[in-house]
């Protein structure tokens, strides 16, 4: 049997390296900056593309629901799909080329300039890194969520979200924090511009 001593070990990991995100003032302008090249590209009817492998998959996932559905408040269903989310599609494409292209053909099936690409890896994975420089090439604008076990980050020219850990678990409940206070606030964001 596991000694409780180990949850509150791990669940103080994880506040600890919240409490260290939110008290850099460089991080919540870098969140903001995000939010308003989502608010941007939704504006402008762009479409924002999320996409990731394995538990960043499933925030990819869980990220694009956020918009069709909501957050926070009902602001009514916004553009956006996120390509893991088709296994035919990914099947196809890892089967019939490489599984490092499974996002790049469907970027450049999709992804249209003005659009939004957002890329989740907390360790660099090339098939992300190749879908957003893709993306970036078609005029879309790109951010990658990831964390220090991308190890190669100095070689990615883009926008990005980095998790000061190695621990991919950690990692992924900060961005998913980071993520909906984004889509939270852009939900404000939107509703207030209507009024």
């Amino acid at each position: 049997m596991t000694d409780s001593n180990y949850y509150y070990t791990r669940l103080q990991s994880s506040i600890e390296l919240t409490q260290n995100w939110i008290s850099k003032e460089s991080n919540c302008v870098t969140m903001r900056a995000l939010e308003d090249d989502i608010y941007q590209t939704l504006m402008n009817t762009g479409t924002v593309y999320f996409f990731g492998n394995g538990g960043s998959a499933a925030e990819a996932s869980h990220f694009a629901a956020e918009f069709v559905g909501k957050c926070l408040i009902d602001v009514g269903p916004q553009s956006s799909i996120c390509l893991n989310d088709s296994v035919a599609a990914m099947s196809a494409v890892a089967n019939d080329w490489h599984f490092e292209d499974v996002f790049v053909r469907q970027v450049r099936a999709h992804c249209k300039s003005g659009d939004l690409a957002i890329g989740l890896t907390t360790s660099g994975s090339r098939n992300v890194i190749r879908a957003l420089q893709s993306a970036d090439s078609q005029g879309c604008r790109t951010w990658l969520f990831t964390s220090d076990k991308f190890t190669e980050i100095s070689e990615y020219q883009g926008n990005a979200i980095v998790a000061n850990t190695t621990v991919t678990s950690i990692a992924q409940e900060l961005h998913l924090q980071i993520g909906h206070a984004i889509i939270e606030s852009l939900e404000l964001r939107v509703n207030k511009s209507r009024d």
